[in-house]
């Protein structure tokens, strides 16, 4: 908006020259006029129209018609700056209850997210001590399934030699049936030896009864030969015993040897099977074991995260407090009952409609008695405008206070923003390292699940296998005692065996005395030696069988040795197999507990990071409310609108600058003018020495000073303590500001002390870049923010959105959404006027400074070969009219 200082009387031409027969109306005549006018200023109405009394000179009618005409346009013009802030004002209040509300809404939302947080941290501390305890139990799970493997093939290793010593013995046994057999065919040749032996003692008994006396030797022989048949008798029914109990105990054996064998293979096939369907075991334990260091590291990772996100929420919880505190703060201002007051003063005006425009006056012309009540009239209007410019000006002050706690707002707003972002970003993070811990978990729940089948399944097969161990145990040991029988029989057939051959040795004695008492019997007894010679046979097959049968007898005790030694050791085998088949079920009792442990807390683990994603999602969503209403509240602390309200006292200012009111504003607008010509001449001269170049006024590559380049600020004040890493708020340089700088700053010192209102001068480029400031305002740099931020203002942006407009000032609406820090080339695109003028733009501006110190800020135009570069601006007391 361009301020000019023209008055409003300028819109209307002039009115001709009063008549003089005006000089011949009598005082008297004219005091009903005068006392009218004397009651417009007791009244302030301003509405009515000039009497005209039927003597009464026209023109002056004419110049009093203007002159109240003008008092109106006034007026009103001040009625409609006043008005104008009423809706602005109004808008403000509902902004402020609204953010007040929603840091309300932003508090709950904020700790509903804090507790979900400090919910999820005790839920990731939980994880991380449970999936520690899981990695122990794991370690478990994987030694007992160490034992397991390990124990199982120990067991299969044991029948394996079970097996092939059962089949060992079932060699033997099969070896002792086969030796039996000969038995058998012993059996007969005794039976027949028997016969023979009983036929030749009754052959002998009838020679001998044929020779009488003489073969009384025959009768002995007889009697002998007959005994020896019925011994050979018994001894033959005593082998039918023992042939028949060696057979039935082979045949035990065998069958026993023959079940043992078949269930050690069933048991080895059956626990192999087993062993077969737990192969995986090892490969879910490994899977297991991954999927729990993936929860570890994912909570370890968590309390990191979730730390940052507490950080967070609690400082969103300030800075929400902060806003709703500073929000407060600005509705206690109570613009609407200042602005109320304001529009109750100027409501004491009866203005009309206001349409018609002002025209002119010279109140010179009127006899004295009007021209002295119209000068009456016009006082009480310009006290009265200075009483409207006086509560406008607290007015404005309350509004600058309101616009810094705006920007208090919207900076906490921002950093409640960011923060929010930051901390939405953590529970984010925080959200995928759940998802993945929960895919982790669902892992390990599936390598449980599978671990937990196959062994069942395993551990099912196994165990029914192991209850077996004790039938091959039980075969083997009756497979033992029946060779151990097998082994009585065949010495009790050995026993026979000597008994035969005794026999036998009797036999061929009995032959010898045969053929001696055949010999003695002579003729007669030639039949007693053919007797002797079939009992020398006899004794000679006698002898011959029992040789045979020795040689079956001493294989079948070898063959009854082997197997009682193999059954022995099988059943020593089958020992240590049942042996080992009681640890494993130990083992098996001990994985089952290690397993069922280790399903309950990766259980326990799971459901933890399920009520953790719960949570986040609560944690996330309440972030996601706080964020959508800072949002909202940014946009109101962001609202154009407001900077109308802020331009409240400047448009008074301007009002009040169409005709001399006294006020101190005017006189510091003068020192203003008259500082921004000379500051043109300190451009132009450095122009015109060759130090710049026109084009050089207009530099926005604005060059930060950090390290070495600190040092060229040594010129302007003392920068030993500035950290390498530069200024703060930073401080720039451009190719002129270095060139002016002395020049504007000498001006600046002196302009200040000019009036004790006056507080500091700085002067600003388009972007609000400082390029010379007051020497209050260039000390020392101390290195202590607040210190620095009041004292050392030189070499940095002032580009707050009141702080462009002063920079920007007369460039008008179309430099208002011109970005901070714009190249000039962007002005000139825009179509902003940036040659000299006839009137040198100029602004008044109520704002509060960052340090939230509230002042007058009289920003003037300044230009370099008629080229506008910048803004003068002069602080000075905001309380003062």
């Amino acid at each position: 908006m361009v301020s000019t200082l023209g008055t409003f009387y300028e819109t209307v031409d002039p009115l001709p020259a009063v008549s003089p027969v005006m000089t011949e109306f009598t005082e008297t005549h004219l005091d009903p006029v005068a006392s009218w006018l004397q009651h417009l200023a007791a009244t302030r109405d301003l509405s009515a129209a000039v009497p005209r009394l039927a003597d009464t000179d026209p023109a002056i009618v004419q110049t009093l018609t203007a002159f109240l005409a003008g008092l109106r346009h006034e007026m009103t013009a001040f009625r409609a700056v006043v008005d104008s802030a009423a809706d602005t004002t109004a808008l403000n209040a509902r902004q402020l209850e609204q953010i007040v509300a929603n840091t309300i809404e932003q508090s709950s939302v904020v700790q509903r997210a804090a507790a979900a947080v400090a919910e999820i941290d005790r839920a990731a501390a939980h994880v991380a001590v449970t999936a520690e305890e899981l990695r122990a139990l794991t370690a478990g799970v994987t030694e007992a399934t160490g034992s397991y493997d390990g124990g199982v093939a120990v067991v299969l290793e044991g029948l394996g030699r079970l097996a092939s010593t059962v089949d060992d013995a079932g060699k033997s046994a099969v070896a002792m049936e086969q030796r039996s057999t000969g038995i058998v065919a012993f059996l007969e040749q005794l039976r027949s030896i028997s016969r023979q032996a009983r036929l030749l003692g009754i052959n002998a008994a009838i020679e001998a009864a044929h020779l009488g006396e003489a073969g009384s030797g025959f009768v002995i022989v007889a009697e002998e030969v007959k005994k020896l048949g019925s011994s050979t008798a018994e001894s033959a029914q005593d082998v039918q015993r023992i042939e028949k109990q060696i057979h039935a105990m082979s045949a035990q054996v065998q069958v026993a040897i023959g079940e043992s064998g078949t269930i050690a293979r069933e048991l080895a096939r059956d626990i192999m099977s087993a062993r077969d369907q737990s192969t995986q075991t090892g490969k879910q334990v490994r899977e297991l074991a991954e999927a729990i260091g993936d929860v570890a590291m994912i909570a370890a990772g968590q309390s990191t995260k979730l730390s940052a996100a507490a950080d967070g929420v609690n400082q969103s919880a300030r800075y929400a407090q902060n806003v709703a505190e500073v929000a407060r703060r600005a509705s206690r201002l109570d613009l609407a009952g200042a602005l109320e007051q304001l529009r109750a003063t100027v409501g004491q005006y009866k203005l009309g409609n206001g349409t018609e425009s002002a025209g002119t006056a010279d109140l010179s012309l009127l006899p004295t008695t009007l021209r002295d009540a119209a000068a009456g009239l016009r006082a009480q209007v310009d006290a009265d405008q200075r009483e409207l410019l006086g509560l406008i000006t607290k007015l404005a002050v309350a509004i600058a206070r309101n616009s810094y706690e705006w920007r208090e707002i919207a900076t906490s707003l921002g950093s409640l923003h960011v923060q929010l972002e930051s901390t939405t970003g953590q529970i984010e993070e925080t959200a995928d390292g759940a998802r993945g811990a929960a895919a982790s978990a669902q892992q390990m729940r599936a390598a449980l699940d599978a671990m937990r089948l196959g062994f069942a399944s395993s551990v099912e097969a196994l165990e029914h296998a192991l209850r077996r161990v004790v039938r091959v145990r039980e075969t083997v040991q009756h497979a033992e005692m029946s060779v151990v029988s097998t082994a009585a029989a065949t010495e009790r057939a050995s026993e026979i065996l000597q008994l035969i051959d005794t026999i036998s040795s009797e036999t061929i004695l009995l032959s010898f005395n045969a053929a001696i008492e055949a010999a003695h019997a002579g003729e007669a007894g030639s039949g007693f030696g053919v007797i002797a010679d079939e009992i020398r046979k006899l004794a000679d097959t006698t002898s011959t069988s029992t040789q045979e049968i020795g040689g079956i007898l001493t294989g079948l005790g070898e063959a009854s040795r082997r197997t009682t030694a193999t059954t022995s050791l099988a059943v020593s085998q089958t020992e240590g197999v049942h042996g080992e088949t009681v640890r494993m079920q130990a083992t098996v009792t001990d994985l089952r507990s290690q397993l069922d442990q280790t399903v309950g807390r990766a259980s326990q683990v799971a459901s933890i990071v399920e009520q953790q994603l719960v949570a986040l999602n609560d944690a996330s969503a309440a972030v996601a409310i706080a964020l959508a209403r800072v949002e909202i509240d940014s946009a109101s602390a962001a609202d154009g609108r407001r900077l109308e309200l802020a331009n409240l006292g400047m448009r008074a200012h301007a009002l009040a600058a169409t005709r001399p009111l006294g006020t101190i504003a005017e006189t510091i607008r003068r020192i203003g003018l008259d500082v921004a010509t000379e500051m043109d001449a300190v451009y132009n001269d450095a122009i015109a020495r060759g130090k710049i170049d026109l084009s050089d006024c207009f530099d926005t590559n604005y060059v930060e000073l950090t390290g070495p380049a600190i040092a060229k600020l040594g010129r302007l004040f003392d920068v030993s303590k500035v950290p390498l890493h530069g200024f703060d708020p930073p401080k720039y340089e451009t190719r002129y500001d270095a060139f002016v700088e002395d020049g504007l700053d000498a001006l600046i010192d002196a302009g200040v002390p000019e009036h004790p209102a006056i507080k500091a001068m700085f002067a600003v480029d388009l972007n609000g870049f400082c390029v010379g400031h007051f020497r209050e305002c260039r000390q020392a740099w101390t290195g202590d923010r607040v210190t620095d931020l009041n004292n050392n203002r030189i070499k940095r942006f002032f580009d707050d959105a009141l702080s462009l407009r002063s920079s920007r000032v007369g460039l008008g609406e179309r430099s208002d959404d011109i970005a901070p820090r714009a190249p000039y080339g962007v002005f000139r695109e825009r179509g902003c006027v940036l040659m000299r003028e006839s009137v040198r733009p100029w602004s008044i501006y109520t704002y509060a400074r960052d340090t939230g110190v509230v002042y007058n800020d009289l920003s003037v135009a300044i230009y370099a070969r008629d080229q506008r570069v910048g803004s003068l601006r002069i602080v000075y007391d905001a309380d003062v009219v």
